[in-house]
């Protein structure tokens, strides 16, 4: 009885120390997938911060400064003359 009893603790502890390597592994992988796609996620976000510090030092720049005044805010320089295009029913909203 007693060697049965030692045979089935010792295949209970085979089947435990199996499972927890098996959870252990399973962690090592996924950790392993997190870790690639920050890494893409990370390289993405290089780029795009690459893209923006160029962005950045092109509107510092007069002739930035000046696309920005003539785009966002309607501007012109004095002398010239701004001819806004506006779409049918455009009008109608924009009016209180």
């Amino acid at each position: 009885m007693r060697r049965l009893f030692l045979a089935l603790a010792a295949a209970l502890l085979v089947v435990y120390i199996g499972l927890a390597f098996l959870n252990l592994w399973l962690l090592g992988r996924r950790l392993h997938e997190d870790a690639v796609r920050l890494r893409q996620e990370v390289a993405q976000l290089e780029i795009e911060g690459r893209r923006l510090g160029a962005e950045l030092a092109y509107y510092a720049t007069d002739a930035g400064v000046e696309e920005l005044a003539r785009e966002q805010l309607g501007l012109a320089r004095p002398g010239e003359t701004l001819v806004l295009f506006v779409r049918e029913g455009e009008a109608a909203r924009r009016e209180p």
